[in-house]
């Protein structure tokens, strides 16, 4: 759900959902993104890291854009919406 003033997603389910779509094609990408949310100590540091991670990989890789990039712009703009800057 997306309101103007107030941007909400359940982050947790979105990245598992991404892990899940990346399996197929890329799995060693899936286990990469999968390790880096497993190592996170907090929900900011876990949020942050992984979504760091996965616009570095669309980035880079357009068929990885292609599959998951939407999703990833979603945790992108829920990182903005909460005050946390991810490049």
């Amino acid at each position: 759900m997306f309101s103007f003033f107030n941007f909400k997603i359940d982050y947790l389910s979105k990245i598992d959902s991404i892990i899940s779509e990346l399996r197929g094609p890329f799995p060693e990408l899936a286990e990469e993104i999968h390790k880096t949310k497993s190592s996170s100590f907090t929900s900011s540091e876990l949020l942050m890291n992984v979504t760091h991670e996965l616009i570095q990989v669309t980035t880079n890789n357009k068929a990885v854009k292609e599959l998951i990039g939407k999703e990833v712009l979603q945790l992108k703009k829920y990182c903005k919406s909460l005050g946390l800057l991810v490049k």
